[in-house]
This record gives structure tokens, sequence and C-alpha cells, in this order.
């Protein structure tokens, strides 16, 4: 085939015909159908593929001495012949070097242009018109308008980029400029302040009295040890010391957003199978003066362990032959243990006591599997209650079991549209385990005040044998409505992926994590489908890079990012970082995990990332009604949905 030759044409500097008067210098170009390029000296330059124009036309670049907008890099150059319409797009790239982009004119629209830039001072274009490369603008990102305690988006239409001003104000306390904060929506200098707090713990007895003491609970320990100010370098470090009392006073804090450090004691088995203690670390963002340190458990300030021997003779009937077990719950003072049905075990428990007003019960669970669509069912089909004594030394159950009535739980599941979340999750993750199941959950399942221990009790439960298509399983049938008031219905409904992380120095290692979607909710609002409310964070970077590649070298406080969720609006995002692989030692601070309200990144600690080490880790959308910046730091929901994506492993 004779392809079409390109010919270039030079014109004499100022001697356009067509703009006589504003014409700098131009040049001139016949391209045909096979495609071509060609440029002006120190100007633009036009690349046409094969089929971009359907016979040989003549292209003109004329470089104008035109007003330019204020942030223009380059003279305004017009292409012609103006309102050529490309069957593929064209490429116009203009010679300036860093961060530019690429503004072409709207047609018919003089005063109107557009940010059309595919990378740098580089556009795809489909039609001519008249362009210039300009500072760079993305029309609609986050940017900070006059008002620096307003909220903006960048708008390019003017050739400049403008950063419009939303009218929606940034939280009390954002950061606004260098030792400022807004208040009341208006920027001013963050004054010294005293952040002061009290550990303690509220117990809550099944006639929902409460009692107040200080400390944390005895089965979750914990030291509130320093204030982190975000600052240029990382963070500013304020240690805190608690007193005796449990409380602490850190006087000069400015004002601004913070995280609470908080310390949690943990024993971890290494890579090498040697058993450590350590620290998991939490850093809890807050604004206010007294965070809120107080713990609900549901039991007796006055609960005791046994403290010798304590065996306990059972001795039941009414059971179901299928089960030589049946599960014994007391939500005051907390137990959940396996029992025999007729023998004895021993109590190694809190000692529950009938006369303080605690109530034990006996739980036995049925299963069977199979199906139209296929799936695993098990449901709480005998039950008793029972005022329960057991002494410090030994004690005795005897009981017969009740049928328990059946209830039913709408069961269509979209797990087709949950699968469909698994490119969010971890471009690896696969479909792992999935479950719909109704759980009874001690004394509330309300924001904040869901106890600490108020472990649930499964009262049925449905596991579907295939995870990626639709399924209607008609209903799930569980053990229910024989529970007292002081006991609520929770419906919840759990899917979780395996996602394999590569170490970015050794692809052979390897290291499993599990994401996952929860959503859980009062019995009432239960809905009619179960279909994802809320999705993973999306784009997830670390040091500015993609973070779901393997990553080595990303600094001992790289700075992990995330955009907003494609469904759903969470309350908060939490990351948790867990080290990989390595030998552990006495002191390590095991994981830190974050709990950010406001902003879309966070920067790793110093003191965290070892050298030497893999690290991978989880960020997680969490919507839970009534949860907010500066609400109870371990309050605690059923009504709650969180969907995590898996990032990782990455090296210092």
């Amino acid at each position: 085939m004779k392809k079409t030759a390109l010919l270039i044409v030079f014109l004499a500097a100022c001697g356009g015909e067509i703009h006589p008067t504003s014409i700098v210098r131009t040049v001139s170009a016949t391209v045909g159908s096979a495609g071509g390029t060609f440029s002006l000296a120190g100007g633009p330059t036009v690349t046409l593929p094969p089929g971009a124009i359907g016979s040989p036309t003549l292209f003109t670049i004329e470089e104008t001495n035109e007003s330019r907008p204020d942030g223009a890099l380059t003279p305004i150059y017009r292409f012609e012949p103006e309102g050529t319409v490309f069957g593929k797009p064209v490429t116009v790239s203009f010679p300036v070097s860093g961060d530019a982009s690429v503004y072409w004119m709207q047609l018919g629209s003089p005063s109107q242009w557009n940010a059309v830039s595919t990378g740098g001072a580089s556009a795809e274009i489909t039609s001519l018109t008249s362009g210039f490369a300009g500072a760079t603008c993305s029309t609609g990102a986050a940017c900070t308008p006059g008002n620096t305690c307003h909220t903006g988006t960048q708008r390019c239409g003017t050739g400049t980029p403008v950063c419009a001003d939303s009218g929606n104000a940034l939280d009390e306390y954002a950061s606004c400029g260098s030792g400022k904060v807004c208040k009341a929506g208006a920027c001013a200098v963050a004054q010294p302040r005293t952040i002061s707090g009290a550990i303690t713990t509220v117990f809550e007895t099944d006639d929902g009295r409460r009692t107040m003491l200080p400390g944390p609970p005895s089965d979750y320990p914990f030291l509130v040890t320093a204030i982190l100010l975000p600052s240029p370098a990382g963070y500013t470090t304020i240690p805190i010391r608690t007193g005796p009392d449990y409380t602490f006073s850190v006087a000069g804090v400015p004002e601004g957003h913070y995280f609470l450090q908080i310390d949690q004691p943990a024993q971890r088995v290494g890579s090498d199978g040697v058993s450590v203690d350590g620290y998991d670390r939490w850093l809890v963002e807050q604004t206010t003066n007294t965070p809120d340190l107080s713990s609900l458990v549901a039991a007796r300030a006055d609960a005791t362990y046994p403290s010798r021997t304590t065996a306990v003779a059972v001795n039941l009937t009414n059971v179901l032959p299928s089960s030589s077990h049946v599960r014994v719950v007391s939500r005051d003072p907390e137990v959940y243990n396996a029992v025999p049905v007729s023998g004895s075990f021993l109590w190694g428990d809190r000692l529950p006591d009938a006369s303080r007003g605690d109530m034990t019960w006996l739980f036995q669970t049925a299963g069977s599997s199979g199906g139209t669509p296929s799936a695993a069912r098990s449901s709480i089909v005998r039950y008793a209650s029972l005022g329960l004594t057991i002494g410090d030394g030994g004690g005795a159950i005897t009981a017969a079991l009740q049928t328990a009535p059946q209830a039913q739980l709408r069961a269509d599941l979209k797990l087709g549209q949950f699968a469909a979340l698994g490119s969010a999750v971890n471009p690896a993750a696969t479909a792992d385990a999935s479950y719909l199941e109704v759980r009874g959950i001690a004394h509330s399942d309300r924001f904040p005040d869901r106890p600490l221990n108020g472990f649930p009790v499964r009262l049925g439960v449905l596991s579907p044998d295939a995870l990626s298509a639709d399924a209607d399983f008609g209903s799930l049938a569980y053990g229910g409505h024989f529970l007292d008031t002081t006991w609520v219905e929770n419906a919840g409904f759990w899917y979780e992926w395996l996602a394999t992380l590569h170490d970015p120095d050794d692809a052979s290692k390897t290291v499993d994590t599990y994401p996952d979607y929860y959503s859980s909710m009062s019995m009432r609002g239960a809905p009619a489908s179960w279909v994802p409310v809320l999705s993973p964070p999306t784009a997830p970077t670390i040091a500015g890079k993609d973070a779901f590649t393997p990553r080595s070298g990303v600094g001992l406080q790289p700075t992990i990012a995330w955009s907003a969720p494609a469904i759903g609006k969470p309350t908060s995002t939490i990351a948790r970082i867990d080290g990989a692989d390595s030998p552990l030692q006495n002191g390590d601070i095991f994981s830190v995990t974050a709990t950010v309200y406001s902003g879309t990144s966070f920067v790793v600690p110093a003191g965290y990332l070892k050298p030497g080490r893999a690290y991978s880790a989880l960020l997680t959308s969490d919507a839970t009604s009534g949860d907010g910046i500066d609400t109870r730091i371990w309050g605690f929901s059923g009504n709650h949905t969180r969907a995590s994506c898996a990032i990782g492993l990455f090296r210092p």
C-alpha cells in the first residue's frame, strides 16, 4: 500500500494570512490515513495514529501572542483546521518539564478551557481547536480555598486552576495552617490546653445496676502511653504517665487533632515458635480535652475466680442423643464453655452466685447440611435457664432441657455481589468462607453500650457451600424468642476472602491474610436481601505508590493513604499493621492499629517498622451508627458494618 507522504512547510514568522495580527510563527504538514507526526520547533508536537484521518489533510500549528491565563506555561497555540474530528484519538504534547496539564479550548466556547492531560503535558484529543500547557489542574480534585476552614474543589475552565469554595466547613480543630486550627469555621492560632482522662470500668449486672471502679477491666488491661501530634516530620510525641489512681493530665497540648496512644499487653508466638510478651498498640484520633476511657462490662464488680480445684458434676436430661456436650453460658459472670451432658468438668471461670442475681444458660445445638441451594445449617434446639451457684471447690448442674422455639430469618444472599468486591479487597483475593447468623448479645447491641465482653451466643447459622453466585436459601431457622429481656437478638452476615501476599524481596515467601466484610444489626433492621452496603477503602497507596504491589524501601515512617469506598460512607477508617515474618522479641509492639475519623491517610509512627522485617496491613471501612470522633474509645455496637482490603507485603 502506498503511504501518504508527510509534507512539512515552514512559514515566515508573523506571516500567517488567517490571523495576521496575532500569529508569531506557524508550521504546516499534510498527513494522510497512514498517520504521522509534526512539530513546531520549541512548541507542541502532534501525533496522528493510522486511521485518525481518512484522506490527506493540511494541518497547521500557529503560535499566537494572545493574552495567556495566569497559570499558562506556554503560549496559546491554534490547531487548524479548527473543528476537525478524528476517527482515533490524536496525541498533542508540549515540551514542558515538571508538573503540568494540557488545556484544550471547548469548541464554540472560546472562554472555556478543559484540562485534558493523560500524563504530564501530553493529552489525547479527538478534535482540533486551541490549546496550551499550564499549571496542573484536575477537575473536582480537593484543594484549599481562600477560606482555609472550608473544603474546595478544583475547576479548570478558565485555563488557570481555580479552587472553588464548596461552602462546607472542615471539622472543628482541623489544621488550617502551621500552628493554626479551625474554630467555629474560622482559622485561628491553636491555643495550649490540658488533656486529661481517667481509666475506669463500669460493671453492669443483669438487672441493669452499674458500678464504676478505677482502672481497666482485669481481662482487658491497657495503658495510655502518649499523645501523638501530627507534624511535618510525622508526629511530635508527648509521653503520658498514668498515676496509681489511673488518671493522667498533660498540659500545653495545642488545640487540634491528635492520636491518643494506648498499649495493650499481649503474647505472641513468633515464626521461630517462641512465645514472647509484648504489646498491641492502638492510636485513636481525638480532638477533645477529656477522652472517654471508660469500659462497660457485663459483670458484677465482686465476681471471683475459684481459688482451688472446682469440679462440677453434670446431670442433664431431655438432651438430644446426637451430642455429648452442651454449652454453658453466663453473662454475669462471663462464661462460655462446652460441658458434658453427664459426668463432671473443672470450672475455671468466675463463679456464678444465684443469690446475687446471676443467671446461667445451657444450650444444645443441632445441625444439618445439603438442600437446594446447598448449605450447612445449625440452630439451638434445647435450652435451660438456671439460677446457678457454684461454690469455690465444687458444685453441680442438674437440669432438664426445654425445647427451644424456632424463629426464622430471611436468607436471600446476593453472594455474587460480595464476590465482586474481591478486586477491591486485593487483586489476589479469592472467596474463602461466608455465613449468615443470628446471635444473642448480652445487655445491649447499641453503641456505645454493647459491653466490652458482650460476647454473642449463636442461636442459628447458615453457611453456603458455593460463594460466588446469588442464592435464595429461603430462611434460616434459629432457636429464638426464649431469651429474657437482658439478651438482644441480632442478625449478621459475614464474607471472607483469602489474600496471599508475596514478599517484595523473595516472591517465594508468602503470608496469608483474611480480609472480610461483616454487617450486623438488630433483628428489626434485618433486610429482605443481604447485599453489600459498604465496600473497602479504594486505591490504597504506601509511600505514594500502589499498596497492592509488594514494596521495598517504603521507609520507616511511610504514609498509608486511601480513597473513599465505592459503596457506602464509613464513620471511620481503621488501619492495622502487622509484622508478617520475624522472630519476635520481648517488649515488641506486635501490631499498630489507627482509628482515623478525618482525612484519608495515616503516617506510621517512628519506632514500629524495623529494617529487615516484612509487614502487611488491613484497611477497614467501618460504619457504626452513633460512632464518631471523641465518642467513647472503648464503645462497641452490634449495629455496624465493616469492609477490609489487604495491602503489602512491604519492607522499610
